[in-house]
């Protein structure tokens, strides 16, 4: 998180052939990084048309280069980082995520 947190990161790139929710793309997106990634596992949970770009299973290099060229320029890529954090600090900030879930806990606990 040092390194995330400490470099500039144009982009956050997982071509993966399987995964389950991988950290790895919550932990970019929770400083900002926009992120490439192929649509498998839990990859599309975390990555979207505004925060990234999902990219088609078992993808040849052009797909991948593509995908990579959207985020050359900064300033056009400025929303995509805007909305990968505030993603994660709705979705997956524990910040966020324990409170909801403690006062889920609570409503269950108190029906009769």
């Amino acid at each position: 998180m040092k390194l995330y947190r400490e470099q500039k990161f144009d982009v956050f790139v997982n071509v993966s052939s399987s995964e389950g929710i991988p950290v790895s793309l919550m932990e970019a997106s929770s400083v900002g990084i926009p992120m490439v990634a192929t649509d498998v596992g839990g990859n599309g949970e975390i990555v979207n048309e505004s925060n990234g770009i999902l990219i088609p299973a078992d993808p040849d290099a052009a797909t991948i280069a593509g995908a990579l060229a959207h985020f050359r320029d900064r300033v056009s890529a400025a929303p995509y980082r805007t909305r990968a954090r505030s993603d994660w600090q709705a979705k997956y900030s524990a910040a966020h995520n324990y409170p909801q879930f403690g006062q889920s806990l609570v409503d269950i606990a108190s029906r009769p």
